[in-house]
């Protein structure tokens, strides 16, 4: 995020601009608290803003902070903010899977369709009877959080299913155990462990790929976010404004494909989007 939002600065200076900014982007947990407190215009972040820190907001400022989406998260190895995926052993002949799979494998489930033999999700032969292993960031961590309230669209992960703190440690079980199943970092796929494609509620099969990243039908998608909040006037400050606006800019996006750790920049309607949405929330001219 520093390389990105750094690159914007320089533009808007080399803009003539009196406009300069102070950047403090130690990490996404310090960020919502400097944008409560209102010592930040902006919040920068690599996972979306936890519900505590919503609440706290809303309490200090009487309205939800506004959520931009800047660029899709990296595929690059060693990047931390990168999307999600549904990884298994290699060996393992599972090429790809349902959303609705995957929340059976995953998802708390009260109707007893929870998938626990690797024949309930397909597989044949002597992986028909062969139980299914779970394992997946834990619930409080940002992956968890995110996939929870978002594609498996449950409270909670299933009883079975083991949490872990780190991806790395999701990678490692599933590498061990070909009988297992993972959701982690894309990342931490390599020469042991792979990630499925996809296949949506639309029946759309997405991998987590550059070009499937950027097309926007990829589940487990994640992005690089900024939080903005309204000033007394309803509006985001002029300053915010102005950065966003560089960021949101053909410009900007095509400096963000040009950065070095792998971002993406998004596509014409996610960008489309989020110009509206600044749009609608500066304050007229």
């Amino acid at each position: 995020m520093d390389e990105i939002i750094g690159d914007a600065t320089r533009r808007i200076a080399a803009s003539g601009t009196t406009v300069r900014y102070d950047l403090d982007l130690k990490s996404t947990r310090s960020a919502p608290a400097a944008l409560i407190a209102g010592n930040s215009l902006l919040a920068p972040m690599g996972a979306a803003m936890e519900p505590a820190d919503r609440a706290a907001f809303r309490a200090a400022w009487g309205s939800d902070p506004i959520e931009f989406r800047i660029a899709h998260d990296s595929l690059v190895p060693g990047t931390l903010s990168s999307p999600t995926a549904i990884l298994v052993a290699v060996d393992n002949p599972l090429r790809r899977i349902t959303l609705a799979q995957i929340r059976r494998v995953f998802a708390s489930s009260a109707d007893g369709t929870a998938a626990v033999r690797w024949g309930d999700l397909g597989l044949g032969g002597r992986w028909r009877t062969r139980p299914i292993r779970a394992v997946a960031l834990a619930r409080d961590t940002a992956i968890g959080r995110f996939a929870l309230a978002g594609p498996l669209r449950a409270s909670a992960f299933a009883a079975a299913v083991e949490g872990k703190r780190q991806s790395r440690d999701v990678a490692a079980a599933v590498a061990a155990d070909d009988a297992a199943i993972g959701l982690a970092n894309a990342n931490f796929a390599g020469p042991r462990v792979r990630a499925l494609a996809v296949i949506d509620d639309r029946g759309r099969t997405t991998a987590p790929t550059r070009a499937g990243i950027r097309s926007g039908r990829y589940p487990f998608d994640r992005f690089l976010l900024i939080y903005a909040r309204r000033e007394a006037d309803g509006a985001i400050a002029p300053a915010a404004t102005l950065l966003l606006e560089s960021l949101l800019s053909d410009a900007g996006q095509a400096a963000i494909g040009r950065q070095s750790r792998g971002y993406l920049p998004l596509n014409r309607s996610e960008l489309a989007v989020e110009r509206v949405k600044l749009n609608k929330n500066i304050k007229p001219q």
